[in-house]
């Protein structure tokens, strides 16, 4: 049973204490009688009240009554640990850094970056090491032995911050360790990306396997996989053990800490679940095509592999009825056999006793897969165990509220192989929610038939990958009020999909909540309140199609706001595009003409109009009626209108109203009767509206209730002078004209928009549109602060330019008390380095911190300058130092006079141990990354690097960017940043990198972690030493150097870098730095190599190769030499021209042909046969490398000819020593 036996183990406890219990009642009250459960009780009012204990006793519930209390100490797997049952493999050998993404390894490495600073208000959960005292020495001698114990000194700031160990059950002979890691645990949020790969047996249920196939299944299993892992100091020190087990040495106390990464950090599965994909993804074992994982379909080839920790399960699809043993072809074996040649390569240890190789049933995940018959089924270690206990249990008549909590968790993993029978869980789910703590529960007749059922169905429970599909899809949904279904009868490609050989078909047969409102626009959320088909909405009609606009009409008392709006034409709405959310009161505009104010309200705004559709006419009483009832349900927070004008306005004549007659004069004709009938009109400022008794109000020029402006204060070319009757803060405001020249005046029709001045003018200007939007929704009581209308600023009402005068608004918010000047990191490092203070003082002193530094300041200096001199004989950094004394400044306001001491020794820090800045990256590295970027297809990565060199600008502002905040071909940037470039390659490069974005696409589509990828990986290619320090934060220093060497003025590099002083752009203006990073680079290929490679090219590379050299030659020392030839050509006569001319071309063919020779034995051939003049040109025309080995090459052939010489010269006498001949033979 494994891990399973243990709390098989405590489930036996239970039930004999429950046992013993009844037995004990039974014999006191000398009945024979069984136990008999409780009558179960449906009724409504059966169910009791979780508070009063009596209560549920007299008042049984339908699961039955709590009957007493089981004082029994809950299940907890943790062990007493013996250390005798744990082993130890070798040291540790496993570096999973080279594995994972930079971000995890980053937390891999330097776990204590990530931790918050502990909090002395919440104290930090109790650890310790459960053992004897003679366990524990056994233990950490275990541990010391085999490399996974070292001595560390713990950090002050982090003192509490220790860790305990346990051990759990495994089997009969071995318990793994684990580590009580919860303090450290506490203050860091775990890392949960890679985890999300984890495969279960779930990712099993979707397969499809045809009928003509089968599966094999090959595993491994890493043993003890987390022992081996290395780990980081920083690691090292939050594993720090609370033990006593501590000496004292030159530095201090000396703790131990456990050198390994262990079971029990919240991080660890995450980082073994990374590194074993990192690990068999690249010795190409897995692809990610192949990999089983729960949000992704099931794979599609032969192969499907799942990795869960330290667990490989390969699966691969075979032709069903081949029974021989590994045949010629099979890839699951050879896939296994890879894997474990990456294991022993990464030093990692494989069990063999766990591990399956190309069979047809196996166990793994928790379920046992037949692969023949393509049948997954609970494993019977697990099954049968937990239906005795269930069984017992149901026999029994009483159980505890822990037991029949662990038996729900257990039995949801047996019926998660078939969901459908998760409706089992009923009566059992109202126990847990009425009771608490270690209840004892007497179980009603329906609970024990109810368990008598899981009892029944867990054998049942078994999933068949090769079940056919069906030919039909159904698809239902429910509301609280409607159930629908549709039926969808589908061709036989399902089947055919299902059956060919390879081919794997994954259907959803459930859609889950959340995904279903992604899936479904908010504007159908009537749909789903009211579902459709052939049950409710008749033949082909769906509800979407109906228009609550159109009579007859939906039963407007019956809807609600959302459902409601949801019947609402989706033109009336704006936004124009995307989902709409009528969950949230919006805005209401009603005579919208041009929709210029709902456009600018980013918040739904429903607008009418009746020059839009007929049915938006508010003459009809049933639009009028939809109206009323939305206002009733108060569906929005913001309200406006703004009526034609029509008769009201003083410009109609002959009149139809007047001062003393505003409602209409007497004797109208009839047209015009019946227009002034009409009750919706403009509302300038002379509008006869104005004096109706109902807007009466709003009728006097100082009115306090109206906004009285002039459209010209907005952009426009006429004065209009309009008012507006508001209660936002617009209220009593006046913005009227100030200009000093002529207005148009709306009189007559424009050809340009082809209708009359006065239609043009009904427009609002979209500055107004902006200020009217942000009062409204300045005004809204549902808003908290939000953005929800468009703005050019960030504050709504306030340009990005603020003019000379603006209008009085109340801010809503924190006062500037409350507003950080830092940001929230600067303060984390700052409260870190004050908590080490304090730790510091505490264990040098014994009075109280605070008192003292509160009422001596001095004292406090003192003390930092004492913490300072700490710090740097410790070996730790001077930005502690810093944000410490920074800090202090923070919280003690009379420290600043005296701060100067500590900032002093902060002098001397920096004179002893000078800052180092970001190294320059040179223009030819830089014109090298961009090149190979560019041939690699990452012209984005390309695009950018250009940007941030030549425009002295921080790599991440540019990433930052948007197409739209790039104007080509001057290439200036926007939106607070300023960026220009003159090199018109690398403008050129610019305009095909971003040809074809969009205006709202980012310049670059990765993060900046993977700008930082590709910017590591083309170093790699370029073989450049990572002790440059080459990053990308050295792309504007090394562009400030490039300025400064072509000439620009030093003023105008700090206008182009936006710096406010010249000595901050002296620590830019490092040209010794990029010098030096240039000269590190690695040397050119050796000479011989060289020649090596040109030998080896094609002879039509070889030629291309020529030509370029013939183009580079009037840069070469050969073209210096020949500098003066075309003075010489003007003396000389045409024949004699003719002839110079001839001998150059023929000598820059040889010079050609001398460089592009394979090896030097055919440049000294080629040298022969020219003249000593001709020769000695074209020595001096090689490059210096060349000519050295030209020299080297010439001095070995002349001692080997001098040798060959005397060889013969001692060969030619009779009498030549026996002893000379090995020499001889030697310098042959």
């Amino acid at each position: 049973m494994g891990r399973a036996a243990s709390k098989a183990e405590d489930h036996n406890k239970v039930l004999e204490a429950l046992g013993r219990a009844v037995a004990n009642f039974a014999s006191s009250a000398r009945s024979d009688k069984p136990v008999a459960s409780e009558p179960c009780d449906l009724s409504a009012g059966a169910a009791r009240s979780s508070d009063s204990r009596a209560e549920c006793v007299r008042l049984p519930a339908p699961f039955g009554r709590v009957v007493g209390d089981l004082p029994v100490p809950p299940f907890c797997p943790a062990k007493s640990i013996q250390a005798n049952r744990l082993r130890f493999p070798e040291a540790p050998s496993f570096d999973p850094r080279p594995y994972l993404d930079s971000y995890t390894a980053k937390r891999y490495d330097s776990p204590l970056d990530f931790a918050t600073p502990p909090d002395p208000i919440n104290p930090l959960p109790r650890v310790s090491i459960m053992a004897s005292p003679e366990e524990r020495v056994k233990l950490l001698r275990a541990l010391a032995q085999s490399g996974r114990l070292k001595p560390v000194q713990p950090e002050p700031c982090r003192s509490g911050v220790s860790a305990g160990l346990f051990s759990v059950v495994k089997d009969m002979e071995r318990e793994p360790l684990i580590l009580d890691a919860r303090p450290a645990n506490s203050l860091e949020v775990p890392p949960c990306f890679w985890t999300g790969s984890l495969a279960s047996a779930s990712v099993l249920l979707p397969m499809l396997v045809g009928p003509r196939e089968s599966l094999r299944v090959s595993t491994a299993d890493l043993k003890d996989f987390f022992y081996f892992f290395k780990i980081s100091e920083q690691r090292l020190q939050r594993n720090v053990l609370a033990t006593q087990t501590a000496f004292e040495d030159a530095r201090g106390f000396i703790h131990v800490a456990l050198s390994t990464l262990a079971m029990g950090d919240n991080a660890s599965c995450e980082f073994a679940q990374g590194s074993h994909l990192g690990l068999l993804y690249r010795h190409g074992v897995i692809s990610p095509e192949e990999l089983l994982c729960p949000c992704s379909p099931p794979p599609r080839g032969l192969l499907s592999v799942g990795i869960v920790i330290d667990d490989l399960v390969i699966l691969e699809r075979v032709v069903r009825g081949c029974l021989e043993p590994e045949p010629e072809g099979r890839l699951g074996p050879v896939r296994l056999d890879m894997a474990h040649r990456a294991y022993s390569e990464a030093g990692l240890l494989a069990n063999p006793a766990k591990g399956a190789r190309d069979e047809a049933i196996a166990s793994f995940w928790g379920v046992t897969l037949d692969g023949e018959e393509c049948l997954v089924r609970p494993n019977m270690s697990r099954l049968g165990p937990l239906t005795c206990i269930t069984a017992r249990v149901a026999a029994l008549g009483l159980c505890s509220r822990p037991l029949l909590e662990s038996l729900v968790g257990c039995w949801t993993s047996i019926f998660l192989l078939r969901r459908r029978c998760l409706s089992l869980f009923g009566l059992c789910f109202e126990a847990l929610r009425a009771t608490a703590g270690s209840d004892i529960i007497r179980l009603s007749a329906g609970l024990v038939d109810e368990l008598w059922t899981w009892t029944l169905i867990g054998s049942a429970c078994v999933a068949d990958l090769r079940a056919p599909v069906l030919d039909t899809l159904y698809a239902t949904d429910a509301s609280d009020t409607k159930v629908a279904g549709v039926a969808l009868c589908l061709p036989g490609l399902l089947k055919r999909l299902g059956s060919e050989p390879g081919r794997c078909l994954t259907l959803s047969m459930s859609c889950p909540e959340g995904k279903l409102s992604r899936l479904i626009p908010c504007g159908d959320a009537w749909l789903e309140a009211y579902p459709t088909g052939k049950s409710s909405a008749g033949k082909g009609e769906s509800a979407r199609s109906k228009n609550a606009l159109e009579e007859p009409g939906p039963d407007l008392g019956a809807l609600t706001a959302a459902e409601l709006l949801s019947l609402l034409p989706r033109r009336q709405f704006f936004p124009q595009h995307g989902p709409l959310d009528f969950t949230k009161a919006g805005y209401f505009d009603l005579f919208s003409g041009e929709c210029g104010i709902a456009r600018e309200v980013v918040r739904l705004a429903l607008t009418f109009d009746l020059r839009r559709s007929s049915c938006e006419n508010l003459d009809n009483p049933h639009v009028r009626k939809v109206v009323e009832r939305l206002i009733e349900l108060e569906a929005f927070d913001g309200f406006g209108a703004a009526p034609v004008c029509a008769s009201f306005s003083r410009a109609v004549h002959p009149a139809w109203r007047s001062k003393a007659c505003p409602r209409g004069l007497p004797g109208l004709p009839a047209k015009a009767f019946e227009k002034v009938r009409v009750g919706y009109f403009e509302n300038p400022d002379g509008s006869f509206l104005w004096l109706l008794p109902e807007w009466a109000a709003y009728g006097p020029s100082s009115s306090e209730k109206t906004y009285r402006f002039d459209m010209c204060r907005y952009g426009a070319r006429w004065r209009k002078r309009t008012r507006l009757a508001t209660n936002t803060r617009l209220a009593g405001a006046r913005a009227l004209c100030r200009c000093k020249k002529a207005h148009l005046i709306l009189r007559g029709r424009s050809s340009k928009h082809r209708a009359s001045w006065t239609r043009v003018a009904q427009a609002y200007p979209r500055n107004l549109c902006r200020e009217v939007a942000s009062a409204v929704v300045a005004a809204w009581p549902r808003s908290n602060g939000v953005p929800v209308a468009r703005q050019p600023s960030g504050r709504p009402g306030e340009a990005d330019h603020p003019g000379p005068k603006r209008l009085r608004r109340t801010r809503v918010g924190p006062g500037l008390e409350a507003l950080p000047l830092l940001t929230a990191a600067t303060l984390r490092l700052g409260d870190k380095g004050w908590l080490s203070f304090l730790s510091w003082v505490s264990s040098v002193s014994s009075f109280d911190s605070s008192d003292v530094f509160g009422r001596s300041p001095v004292f406090l200096a003192m003390a930092l300058r004492a913490y300072g001199n700490w710090l740097y004989t410790a070996g730790r950094s001077l930005h502690e130092l810093r944000h410490t004394i920074l800090a202090a400044q923070r919280k003690f306001l009379g420290l600043k006079p005296y701060a100067s001491v500590a900032w002093e020794l902060v002098s001397r820090w920096e004179n002893v141990e000078p800052p180092s800045h970001r190294t320059p990256i040179p223009e030819p590295v830089l014109k090298a990354l961009v090149s190979l970027a560019w041939l690699l297809g990452w012209k984005e990565f390309a695009g950018v690097t250009l940007l941030a060199f030549y425009g002295l600008g921080r790599i991440g502002e540019v990433l930052a960017c948007i197409r739209a905040d790039l104007l080509l071909p001057g290439v200036i940037f926007g939106n607070r940043v300023h960026l220009k470039i003159g090199d018109s390659d690398a403008i050129g490069l610019c305009e095909l990198a971003f040809v074809g974005h969009q205006p709202a696409q980012r310049l670059f589509a990765l993060s900046p972690a993977g700008y930082r990828y590709r910017w590591n990986k083309l170093l790699a290619c370029l073989a450049i030493d990572k002790t440059l320090r080459l990053t990308p934060g050295g792309l504007r220093g090394g562009g400030a150097v490039y300025c400064y060497r072509v000439g620009t003025a030093v003023s105008e590099i700090q206008w182009r870098m936006r710096l406010k002083n010249q000595a901050t752009l002296g620590f830019y203006l490092q040209e010794v730095g990029a010098i030096t990073a240039l000269g590190g680079l690695s040397e050119a290929m050796p000479a011989d190599e060289r020649r090596a490679a040109l030998a080896a090219m094609p002879e039509a590379t070889r030629q291309e190769l020529m030509k370029h050299l013939k183009q580079e030659a009037n840069s070469s020392r050969l073209g210096r030499l020949l500098g003066n030839f075309p003075q010489l050509l003007e003396t000389a006569e045409g024949p004699k021209r003719q002839e110079l001319l001839q001998s150059v071309k023929s000598f820059e063919a040889i010079h050609t042909q001398v460089l592009v020779a394979p090896d030097m034995a055919s440049v000294v051939q080629i040298l022969r046969d020219l003249t000593p003049a001709q020769r000695h040109a074209i020595v001096e025309a090689l490059p210096d490398e060349t000519q050295e080995e030209l020299d080297r090459h010439l001095r070995a052939a002349k001692a080997a000819q001098a040798a060959q010489q005397a060889v013969k010269a001692f060969t030619s006498q009779q009498a030549l020593p026996h002893a000379l001949v090995p020499t001889l033979c030697r310098l042959r």
